[in-house]
């Protein structure tokens, strides 16, 4: 077992978690009653929500497939990458949008899967 790709599933797991249960009641009760958002915003953004939901899942089980199948190396080196990029996009958004850090915390968790997927891939 690939013990770096099994910790890069479990965060990815617990990030879907968080991202499903306690960041929906938030992101419902802010975005989509706001009323100075039109329909076809609030839709894009609940589609985004739910799409990101999808991604952190498929992370996760292409990290965990990793971990325990030799063969799929390349499938654990894809959810690298793509953490990698997640984690590029919402540090990006935490400078751009002139934010603390841990006020979009994501970043760190997107981080830290690539880094442990690194060194998953070095270690296979």
């Amino acid at each position: 077992m690939n013990v770096y790709f099994f910790g890069a599933a479990l965060l990815a797991a617990a990030g879907t978690a968080i991202h499903v249960v306690a960041g929906r009641m938030k992101f419902e009760a802010i975005i989509l009653d706001a009323p100075g958002l039109n329909a076809r915003v609030k839709t894009i953004l609940h589609a985004c929500w739910h799409a990101v939901s999808i991604l952190l899942a498929m992370i996760g089980a292409g990290f965990l497939w990793a971990a325990f199948d030799q063969n799929v190396l390349l499938l654990g080196m894809a959810a690298t990458v793509v953490g990698a990029g997640m984690g590029m996009c919402t540090a990006y958004m935490v400078v751009r949008h002139k934010q603390r850090p841990m006020d979009f915390w994501p970043w760190s968790l997107f981080w830290l899967m690539a880094v442990l997927g690194a060194v998953g891939t070095a270690a296979a």
